[in-house]
């Protein structure tokens, strides 16, 4: 997350006005009707047919400057995390309840004003998806029930209610934009590993084996799943004991910040202080050093490498997503196997793609995808392809296992 990347144009972006008739940034739907997409998920969240008001901003009024290729764009906190019932400040006039603010949990470019009682929808904002050069996004905002507005008695009758007042979400829902990070695993020190670290110290990924040794408590590391590197024949690629990851053996990636970069893959590794991960660094626990983790709703990987290396070999692979608070240093292995206490997230149904040459081949060439349960099961995949899946929610941990056989046809 940075919010450097976003520039919020015109302040505020859009207001919507109650007063009968089109003023400020209103619109009359007959003639502009919302997009699709927030059309359809309202209508599925089982809000009234026709809004009391609608208005939307100038196209434009968010515009983004990614430095790389621009991720997922969504509506927050603060924190960019997802809000869940913060108090808008808002009353509704009809009931008088509070009105508490949700980010949708199935597309988070919508925040939803809901009635505190009754859990009705009163309103709803929607930030449309980026397009353009540069990149830009719109607001649309819709009210189905109105808004009070206590303040200067402008009719001076004593009920305290001014018709003119305004009121804004200001400091409570931000727009959030996450930038696409691209790791390589160049430069990894060969050897079998406690784990392994690539990245930088604004965003890194720790890989271990499923199960891996307790060394810090002073278990051997080749008692538990190693991660293990070979640099030799074209790219770096990484397996668990072993060069390969074995049939039904699996790896866990997870997404850090403030990782140290004396603990990080990169050339001229050695042992001393700013020099990069060695191979000996990489057998000490206390040496997983990061503050903090980087929460995501996609990722993606490249398949480097099959055994038997012909074009006909193909594989299937378990992916499952994970939301971790393990510690650092000597804290981070403390359950076996690894993801053991952690949450599981759901990989987004019909998500899943599988690209061969620039194209998704999911549901042609004998390649698909089982999303029985949580995680999912990905079948026909072969050398070179890139996988990429999406979560309902965040992670910052995924765990690939090599699906295939341990014994007899297929075991690669």
């Amino acid at each position: 997350m940075s919010e450097s990347l976003v520039d919020i144009i015109l302040d505020p972006a859009v207001r919507i006005d109650e007063t009968t008739g089109l003023q400020d940034d209103d619109v009359d739907l007959g003639v502009t009707p919302l997009p699709p997409a927030f059309a359809s998920r309202l209508s599925t969240l089982g809000a009234p047919s026709s809004p009391d008001e609608a208005a939307v901003s100038a196209s434009g009024a968010v515009r983004y400057s990614p430095t790389g290729a621009l991720g997922n764009v969504a509506l927050t906190d603060v924190n960019g995390d997802p809000l869940n019932g913060v108090d808008s400040g808002f009353d509704r006039t009809s009931t008088g309840n509070d009105i508490l603010l949700y980010t949708d949990t199935e597309d988070d470019n919508i925040v939803l004003g809901k009635d505190a009682v009754t859990g009705e929808i009163v309103f709803a904002i929607y930030l449309t998806e980026p397009t353009g050069d540069p990149l830009e996004s719109s607001i649309w905002v819709v009210e189905y029930d109105a808004i009070e507005h206590d303040g200067a008695d402008m009719l001076n009758d004593g009920d305290g209610n001014d018709h003119d007042a305004s009121y804004d979400l200001a400091n409570l829902v931000y727009v959030t934009a996450f930038e696409e990070q691209t790791f390589s695993f160049a430069n990894a020190p060969s050897g079998n590993n406690l784990f392994m670290a690539f990245g930088d110290a604004s965003q890194a990924l720790v890989i271990t084996g499923e199960a891996p040794a307790n060394e810090s408590t002073g278990e051997s590391v080749s008692s538990g799943s190693t991660v293990n590197s070979s640099q030799g024949g074209g790219a770096t690629t990484l397996g668990t004991n072993g060069q390969q990851i074995k049939a039904q053996e699996a790896i866990v990636v997870t997404f850090v910040t403030g990782a140290n970069p004396d603990y990080l893959a990169g050339a001229g590794a050695g042992n001393n202080p700013g020099q990069p991960l060695s191979s000996t660094e990489a057998k000490e626990e206390s040496n997983i050093q990061f503050s903090g983790y980087v929460l995501t709703q996609a990722a993606e990987f490249t398949i480097s490498q099959m055994t038997p290396g012909n074009t006909s070999t193909t594989m299937s692979l378990e992916i499952h997503a994970y939301l971790t608070s393990d510690a650092s240093g000597d804290d981070y292995i403390d359950n076996n196997p690894l993801i053991d206490g952690d949450a599981a997230i759901n990989i987004t149904d019909d998500s899943v793609e599988v690209l061969r040459g620039g194209f998704d081949v999911v549901g042609t060439l004998g390649v698909t995808v089982d999303y029985t349960g949580n995680g999912v099961v990905v079948t026909g995949v072969k050398d070179g392809d890139v996988v990429r899946y999406e979560t309902d929610g965040d992670h910052n941990r995924v765990l690939i296992r090599n699906d295939q056989p341990e014994k007899g046809a297929g075991s690669n």
